[in-house]
C-alpha cells in the first residue's frame, strides 16, 4: 500500500514601513500638511477630469494657484495671532471658521 504525502507550505510575506514623522509633533504636522496638498492635487485633477474651470493644460498651474493659495493663507495665520486665536475658538462654528479662510482666500487674488 502505497501512500501519497502532500507536502506544502502557506507562507505570508509581511512588510512594514513606518514614516518616522509620527514620532514627534512636529513630523505629525508635516503629515497634516501632506494630506492637505494631497487635498489640493485631487480637487485639481476633479476639476480638470469635470472641465469645470481648468483644462488639463491648465492643471500645473492651477496646483500652483492652489499651494501659493495655502501657503499665503497658512502665513498669515502664522503671523496674526488675533486671527490664528480666532480659528482655534470654540466660540465659532466651523461655517463661520469658513467664511474668515474665504475672505483671506479672496484677498490673496483680488
Amino acid at each position: 500500500m502505497s501512500k501519497e504525502l502532500y507536502a506544502g507550505s502557506v507562507g505570508t510575506s509581511v512588510s512594514a514601513t513606518l514614516d518616522h514623522r509620527l514620532l514627534t509633533e512636529d513630523g505629525r504636522k508635516l503629515i497634516a500638511q501632506d494630506f492637505v496638498k494631497t487635498g489640493m492635487l485631487l480637487d485639481t485633477i476633479n476639476q480638470v477630469v469635470n472641465n469645470k474651470t481648468v483644462g488639463a493644460s491648465d492643471f500645473f498651474g492651477e496646483l500652483r494657484k492652489r499651494e501659493i493659495t495655502y501657503e499665503t493663507v497658512k502665513e498669515k495665520i502664522v503671523q496674526d495671532k488675533d486671527l490664528a486665536t480666532l480659528l482655534n475658538s470654540k466660540a465659532y462654528t466651523d461655517e463661520q471658521k469658513n467664511v474668515i479662510l474665504n475672505v483671506l482666500v479672496h484677498n490673496i487674488w483680488h
